[in-house]
């Protein structure tokens, strides 16, 4: 990865045929190469059964709060 580049790891806000609810995820106990994870590289709004948490990026423990729905 090339530091400071404005990666979107996932993208899951895109068209899906059926039911949005009957799609689920889960983020969980990943390491990123990324100083900072922002809400951009995580696209998982109007997919309310993905979750992020207990991942990690450079400095440590990320919040991804602002990644749920």
């Amino acid at each position: 990865m090339t530091a400071g580049a404005a990666y979107v790891y996932a993208d899951l806000n895109q068209g899906v045929a059926g039911d949005l609810a009957a799609n689920s995820g889960l983020f969980a106990e990943n390491w990123f190469a990324d100083d900072a994870l922002i809400a951009g590289q995580f696209v998982i709004a109007g997919q309310p059964n993905v979750f992020f948490t207990g991942n990690y990026d450079a400095a440590g423990l990320v919040n991804g709060s602002a990644f749920n729905n």
